[in-house]
């Protein structure tokens, strides 16, 4: 593994940590969740597809704290009300 891919993937388990804890999992769980991600992607195993796990979860909370997506704690309201609009919209 050369030092970029290296550096690559121990980016990628502190951006799933500082994610993982945004979104309320919990210090140990995100370092547990961080750990098994940068230890899979050092043995090649799942590395593509959990560096793009790594951009997406990154993305997504970009787009919270710039207030375009919702807080974590209103998805469940989200869901509902998106639920109830295409239900009224199939009536």
């Amino acid at each position: 593994m050369s030092d970029r891919d290296f550096a690559m993937v121990v980016w990628n388990a502190l951006v799933i940590f500082g994610s993982s804890i945004y979104f309320g999992l919990g210090i140990w769980r995100a370092a547990l969740l961080s750990i098994a991600v940068l230890f899979s992607c050092m043995i090649g195993y799942g590395r593509r597809w959990f560096l793009r796990a790594g951009f997406l979860t990154f993305v997504v909370t970009l787009l919270i704290v710039a207030g375009v997506l919702p807080q974590p704690e209103d998805w469940r309201n989200v869901i509902t009300q998106a639920k109830e609009f295409v239900t009224a919209l199939a009536r």
